[in-house]
């Protein structure tokens, strides 16, 4: 729930623009940091 409220609060505040061309800082529910990629597609852990 609230990886879900962070993403959409991402892609709405970011614009399509800097959705296309930069990489996002995600943290997951457990506190975990993710990198994705400006496809959406790719995950990477970045610490645990």
């Amino acid at each position: 729930m609230m990886r879900t409220l962070l993403l959409l609060c991402l892609v709405l505040c970011s614009g399509p623009g800097l959705a296309q061309s930069e990489t996002r800082i995600l943290f997951d529910d457990d506190g975990v940091i993710y990198s994705i990629l400006p496809d959406g597609t790719d995950r990477t852990q970045l610490s645990d």
